[in-house]
């Protein structure tokens, strides 16, 4: 009986630890995104990549301009050799059977993957006012981009 109630207590403490560490980065991610709140987009531009996955917008609506970023990867074709097999193509000085593979080039599109968008929107002076995300998938990239250094 006491062992059964050590494994059951060993599996809750796992998930609790697992679910206490996904909570942390969440919250670290949040405050990351959350510390570019009243920054002028400029900065962003300098610090966060441009030349690839970034897009802006504007927001008649609302009088913002929206600054999202897209990371992923983007889409492209892998082409490789498939091989159709073995066919002679003649006799060798000894009389014996060269050989020769035959091969095709065969080409798969691997489309685009998006692992997270965020889009920081700034007002007409252009400061960040708000931001939208999806906390869990973009946590990395935000770890890696950062909080404003100026």
């Amino acid at each position: 009986m006491r062992l059964t109630i050590l494994i059951i207590g060993l599996t809750i403490s796992c998930h609790t630890l697992v679910a206490i560490a996904s909570s942390h980065e969440d919250k670290a991610s949040t405050a990351i995104a959350e510390s570019w709140i009243g920054h002028d987009a400029s900065v962003l531009l300098t610090q966060w990549p441009v030349d690839s996955g970034f897009t802006t917008s504007e927001v008649t609506k609302t009088n913002e301009t929206a600054y999202s970023y897209t990371f992923g990867q983007d889409a492209y074709v892998h082409s490789y050799d498939v091989s159709d097999g073995w066919a002679p193509v003649g006799t060798g000085p000894q009389g014996e059977l060269v050989m020769q593979e035959s091969l095709h080039t065969e080409r798969e599109y691997v489309p685009q993957k998006i692992d997270c968008t965020i889009t920081f929107y700034a007002d007409e002076q252009g400061i960040i006012r708000r931001y939208e995300y999806d906390g869990n998938a973009c946590r990395r990239f935000l770890r890696y981009w950062g909080e404003p250094k100026s």
